[in-house]
């Protein structure tokens, strides 16, 4: 239920980045086109984003992370899993967006121990087909709303992770 209403809750955040786009045309030919899937080797913890063009200006971004059980250094103790992540994105000029995106860490029996918030920006290469993404996390306890309530811990990001559109491989023959 709880993941229902925070998934509702970007749907129409997404739509409302549309009404104030306004979709210029010349914009569209010459700006990235971000939709579809992207990969980052982070270390211990690769990701892959894909995102979803509502309109434009925006839409909405999911998150499979992978490694790791969201315990977050102990901040989120009890965790042996994470969710993927949901979230929205819009965009503030020719390469660069900015997004946000909800993840749970939750216990044993599925039960959220955590909500993170990870916002950020994204720098898009010319090439429209790789990049560098930074932003930072937040933790919160579950039943408060991380777009109102205080964090109880953050942690800022240290070093920009570098990331690649995912393409068709028609793999080794």
């Amino acid at each position: 239920m709880k993941i229902r209403v925070v998934l509702s809750m970007f749907v129409l955040l997404a739509a409302a980045t549309c009404v104030h786009a306004g979709d210029d045309e010349e914009k569209r030919r010459t700006w990235c086109d971000v939709g579809g899937s992207w990969y980052a080797d982070a270390g211990s913890a690769p990701w892959i984003a894909t995102f979803s063009e509502t309109c434009f200006a925006g839409g909405l971004l999911i998150t499979q992370w992978t490694g790791g059980n969201g315990d977050w250094f102990g901040f989120c103790a009890g965790s042996v899993a994470v969710s993927n992540g949901l979230g929205t994105w819009t965009r503030k000029g020719p390469n660069t967006l900015l997004y946000t995106i909800i993840t749970f860490s939750l216990d044993a029996h599925g039960e959220v121990v955590c909500i993170w918030k990870t916002s950020g920006r994204i720098q898009l290469e010319p090439d429209c087909n790789s990049g560098l993404q930074s932003g930072s996390t937040e933790l919160f306890d579950p039943g408060t709303d991380p777009f109102a309530d205080e964090p109880f811990h953050w942690f800022p990001r240290g070093e920009d992770t570098r990331f690649v559109r995912m393409t068709v491989d028609p793999g080794r023959n």
